[in-house]
C-alpha cells in the first residue's frame, strides 16, 4: 500500500530485464529518453495504466517508438494490482 517510484538515469546500455509486482497504490517507472522500452502487463484491478506515447502491439504488451531501433532498452514485466501504474519518459 502507497506508492513506488522507480527513476532510470544515467547513460543507458544493453537490455535490462525488469520485473515489478504491485499490490495497491501508485507505481511510477521514469525512463531517460532513447531508451527503447516494452511493457508486458496483466492487469488485476488496476484502474489506471498511463503508458503515454506507447502503443499497444498485443494483448498486454505496450512499445515506445524507440523499442524497434534503440541499443539500450528496458523489457518490463508487470503483474499489477489495485491502483496506477505509470511509464513516464524524461
Amino acid at each position: 500500500v502507497g506508492e513506488f517510484i522507480l527513476a532510470f538515469s544515467g547513460a543507458p546500455r544493453g537490455t535490462t530485464e525488469l520485473e515489478m509486482h504491485g499490490g495497491v497504490g501508485r507505481m511510477l517507472l521514469t525512463v531517460p529518453s532513447g531508451l527503447g522500452v516494452r511493457v508486458r502487463a496483466s492487469k488485476g484491478l488496476t484502474k489506471s495504466l498511463r503508458l503515454e506515447g506507447f502503443k499497444q502491439v498485443g494483448d498486454d504488451e505496450y512499445v515506445n517508438d524507440a523499442w524497434a531501433t534503440a541499443t539500450a532498452k528496458l523489457d518490463l514485466r508487470a503483474s499489477l494490482g489495485v491502483g496506477e501504474f505509470v511509464v513516464q519518459v524524461k
